[in-house]
């Protein structure tokens, strides 16, 4: 019975044998599997065989050349190219030293490798560094190197499915280089990106603090004219016309005309023969021809007046429809087409173009004295959070010194500058620069920028609402000094909304509309 037993088990193994080599190795699921730039093959295991002979060619209908002979029922094949179709077949060796039949052929399709990233920026925030970089179609994973010399090596720092890394170890002063790799599905990895260099700043010196005494005067719920009383409320943007001695300050309740040591004067009023809603101002600023160039709520006209209050020209920005189209952003149009454009800041450069921030859309719009729209600068309303994204623009200036225009984006505590060529300045790479931030509480930092304005000297002062103190930096925001006030009876309080900061050449004034005061200071070059 036994040997009847051992017979029979014998003549099956045998006849397994016979039809595996009859038919030779099946592939097992999900093999081949490229991984990266190798092939991991695996096939089912043949009762008998000593080993397996492994062909590849890159024509199909053929054996094509003999990878080797393998003793095991699995091989990873190096150095594939990617995007080529290859083709693999597999025979069982016997003891004997035949072959089987062939297996199944297993064809591996070709792929091309995604493109290098993009990169668009880096933040540096609370001794880390932030990389961001453009989405790339296909990829599953991204591959983050990092060099601390130009010539490299650089090692991979890590991989994410984000298109953001935080790179923690990073210190004040040192540069480093960046690379980035898109890897698909298949783990196949594109070329490397361009070399992203950055500088880290290093820590400021608090020695350079400026201190003003308290303030001066402040204008909050009361003015004086004619010797009487006058209530100013929400005292907002203003213009100085330091040769006429004359401020122009728009408030919630009319157009006030003072002089430079904040006495009220007179007021700009609606013309007798205007038909409609006059509204109250927003934002004002001085044309080199003397007229006053004005935005206005609630109706949102865009306004030439002269310095009598003579309404010259009135017109309003266009909805950027055209904008959502070009970008495909249909459902994002339909979810704001009922919304109105919202002209806020506004400036005007020597050419005569107008600069007017729009606070619905948050674009930048460029027009003629006509009003003819020359182009809007940023998406409008973007989803997103990227350098190249604005958030809700509010003041804007012209910087003669620089022949630029810079903007305050307050929601992300950005402030943003542009050429006359209408684009955003460059950074020493050629690269656009979308901004500066200098996220911080310390000396030379400001959390949360309110306002800013130019200095006599051309520097640009930026109101720090976080720690009440305004931050100079050149034109180029390298930081020179801190001025900060002391305590007193009369001190600024904190700013709730956007503020203008403006300068005379011995005094500082700083509106906040939102806080209901005006304050006047003095100021110490």
């Amino acid at each position: 019975m036994i040997r009847r037993l051992v017979v029979s088990l014998t003549f099956a193994l045998a006849l397994a044998a016979g039809v595996a080599l009859a038919s030779g190795p099946t592939w097992m699921t999900g093999f081949p599997m490229r991984m990266g730039p190798n092939v991991m093959l695996m096939w089912s295991p043949v009762p008998g065989a000593t080993s397996y002979n492994l062909y590849r060619s890159l024509k199909a209908g053929e054996l094509g050349e003999k990878v080797g002979s393998l003793p095991m029922n699995n091989h990873m094949d190096a150095n594939v190219p990617a995007d080529k179709d290859v083709f693999y077949t597999v025979k069982a060796v016997l003891a004997d030293g035949k072959e089987s039949a062939a297996g199944p052929v297993a064809t591996l399709v070709g792929t091309k490798p995604l493109d290098p990233p993009k990169w668009i920026g880096e933040l540096h925030q609370n001794n880390q560094l932030s990389l961001r970089w453009e989405a790339q179609g296909g990829a599953a994973f991204y591959n983050v190197f990092k060099a601390e010399a130009k010539a490299g090596p650089f090692t991979l720092l890590g991989s994410v499915q984000e298109t953001k890394y935080v790179d923690p170890a990073v210190e004040a002063g040192k540069t480093y280089w960046y690379q980035l790799a898109a890897v698909d599905k298949t783990n196949v990895e594109s070329p490397r990106s361009a070399v992203l260099e950055t500088t880290i700043p290093k820590a400021v010196v608090p020695e350079v603090v400026k201190s003003w005494p308290f303030a001066e005067k402040v204008m909050g719920f009361t003015g004086f004219w004619r010797g009487e009383a006058i209530e100013i409320k929400g005292p907002g943007d203003l213009a100085i016309d330091a040769k006429a001695g004359v401020i122009y300050l728009c408030a919630d309740n009319a157009f006030y005309v003072l002089d430079l040591q904040g006495n009220v004067t007179g007021t700009i009023n609606k013309p007798a023969d205007y038909q409609g809603d006059w509204g109250r101002p927003l934002s004002v600023t001085l044309a080199e021809d003397g007229t006053l160039w004005t935005t206005w709520a609630p109706s949102l006209p865009i306004r030439q007046l002269g310095r009598d209050g003579k309404l010259l020209r009135e017109f309003r920005l266009e909805v950027p429809k055209a904008d959502y189209e070009r970008l495909k952003r249909d459902a994002d149009w339909e979810q704001d087409k009922l919304l109105k454009p919202q002209p806020y800041g506004i400036a005007v450069d020597p050419q005569g173009r107008l600069w007017v921030a729009d606070n619905n859309f948050f674009q930048l719009s460029v027009l003629s004295s006509e009003g003819k729209l020359l182009k809007r600068i940023g998406e409008p309303r973007p989803r997103g959070f990227e350098p190249h994204e604005f958030r809700a623009l509010s003041l804007v200036k012209y910087h003669a010194g620089t022949d630029r225009v810079y903007v305050l984006d307050p929601m992300v505590s950005v402030l943003r500058a542009f050429t006359m060529k209408l684009e955003p300045i460059k950074d020493q790479e050629g690269k656009p620069n979308w901004g500066w931030s200098r996220p911080g509480s310390s000396v030379g930092f400001f959390s949360l920028a309110k306002g800013f304005g130019f200095t006599p000297e051309g520097d640009i002062a930026v109101l720090d609402a976080g720690s009440l103190t305004l931050q100079v930096f050149d034109p180029d925001m390298e930081y020179k000094h801190t001025i900060v006030e002391k305590a007193g009876e009369k001190q600024l309080r904190r700013p709730a909304g956007p503020m203008t900061v403006a300068f005379t050449r011995d005094r500082v004034i700083i509106s906040d509309k939102l806080g209901d005061q005006m304050v006047t200071l003095k100021y110490v070059p």
